[in-house]
């Protein structure tokens, strides 16, 4: 699941990135599960220039909903517009 959604999600990366030339291959190069109500998804995805992209995606967040309600909500995705370091958290 979270390869597809990254896939789909390269487009947003490049959005934020403009810089970015089309051939350079954006791959992940550290991926951070954080379990909680939900599931966090923390990346770190390759710039040119040895700069990286905050990735993050939220997936299976639990909302405040009428009792009994226990759908769950659309997941999130955010790039940071401002690149980083590996060791940046």
């Amino acid at each position: 699941m979270l390869n597809h959604q990254y896939i789909n999600k390269k487009k947003s990366v490049r959005e934020a990135f403009l810089w970015i030339p089309s051939n350079f291959n954006l791959k992940p190069v550290t991926i951070r599960k954080i379990p909680a109500c939900d599931t966090i998804y923390d990346l770190k995805v390759a710039l040119p220039d040895d700069q990286y992209a905050k990735v993050t995606f939220v997936i299976g967040a639990l909302e405040i909903r009428a009792p009994g309600d226990t759908s769950i909500s659309e997941p999130t995705f955010r790039v940071d517009p401002t690149p980083c370091t590996l060791e940046d958290d």
